[in-house]
């Protein structure tokens, strides 16, 4: 008689570990946080000082305020991480900055310590980024957010090519480019030169304000899961 396979606890964690590359932000930003710790430990600091809810609090808003300005429909997660993560960072200087003129505007004289505590937002927009940036890296790419493509889906893609200002040919082109094939195949399958390739590449890219083809596929896909949902 077989023995019963011994319950197995669930895998199940409040917070995900993350993996890769957030893995590796996420310690660096800890080992930093050790280091500036450990430092203020050895210096002596009163760590009370440390902290401050209305220092935090403005990092925090100044952050949810300036991600909501640059939001728009579309974004994927990943991205929205990477803002997020930028602008704890804006956030904490900004932050940092105003609290030390409105502490001296109100003193009319410099004073270190002032300056010293007015630097603590810094250290909270650092703490946020890392927070934030940590799952940012281990997002899937913007074309994991949307479905596969098909072959199916070219006359699709064609329509919103042309219906974004792309010339019957430059859709031609845009449509080979989202399948993924490379100049010589399209240039191949279109029966015209790789440099004609290149160049309705360069024009596609340019009337859709992207710097590349992985910016222009991940474009074009949204928009045509957006137009199939």
């Amino acid at each position: 008689m077989q023995k019963p396979e011994p319950e197995k606890r669930s895998q199940r964690r409040f917070l995900p570990v993350p993996q890769g590359a957030g893995r590796e932000t996420l310690y660096t930003g800890v080992a930093l946080c050790v280091y500036v710790l450990v430092f203020l430990r050895l210096a002596r600091f009163d760590f009370t000082f440390l902290f401050d809810g209305k220092m935090a609090a403005a990092v925090l808003c100044g952050t949810l305020l300036l991600s909501a300005a640059g939001w728009r429909k579309g974004v994927s997660l990943q991205a929205l991480r990477g803002r997020v993560a930028y602008n704890a960072m804006i956030a904490g200087y900004l932050s940092a900055f105003l609290f030390f003129f409105s502490a001296l505007s109100k003193s009319r004289a410099f004073d270190p310590y002032v300056l010293a505590m007015s630097l603590r937002p810094i250290f909270y927009g650092f703490l946020l980024y890392v927070l934030v940036k940590a799952g940012a890296a281990d997002e899937p790419e913007a074309e994991k957010t949307t479905r596969p493509i098909r072959p199916a889906d070219a006359d699709a893609l064609r329509d919103i090519l042309r219906g974004l200002g792309l010339s019957v040919r430059e859709s031609d082109v845009g449509v080979l480019l989202c399948f993924g094939f490379s100049n010589a195949e399209i240039a191949q399958r279109l029966y015209i030169s790789e440099s004609t390739v290149k160049k309705h590449a360069t024009a596609c890219y340019a009337k859709l304000n992207v710097t590349g083809r992985k910016q222009f596929k991940s474009k074009i896909l949204e928009s045509l899961r957006q137009n199939t949902d």
